[in-house]
């Protein structure tokens, strides 16, 4: 699975809400990996905002498409340490 959309499904399993930011708008913004996966793909890169259920901005991540391998989607992220050891140290072991 691309890094990317494994990261959405892992956010979307914790709660949060994923908004889709090119680089000045945002396209999308809910819990639909679908929806998020479309918007992703419309841009070479893009950021992902990820905010738990009162609003609060919890994390994000920075998404360069163009000439990566899916494996390598993901070129930034600031995100809470529960989700980096559950979901980016396995990532690492791929």
């Amino acid at each position: 699975m691309r890094t990317d959309l494994s990261l959405v499904k892992y956010a979307i399993e914790q709660g949060a809400v994923v908004s889709v930011w090119d680089t000045i708008y945002k396209d999308y913004e809910g819990t639909d990996p679908k929806a998020i996966r479309e918007a992703i793909e419309q841009y070479d890169d893009c950021e992902l905002v990820f905010r738990d259920a009162k609003g609060e901005q919890i994390g994000w991540a920075y998404i360069v498409s163009y000439g990566n391998s899916p494996d390598e989607l993901v070129s930034d992220f600031q995100l809470p340490k529960t989700w980096e050891a559950e979901w980016w140290e396995p990532q690492l072991k791929k």
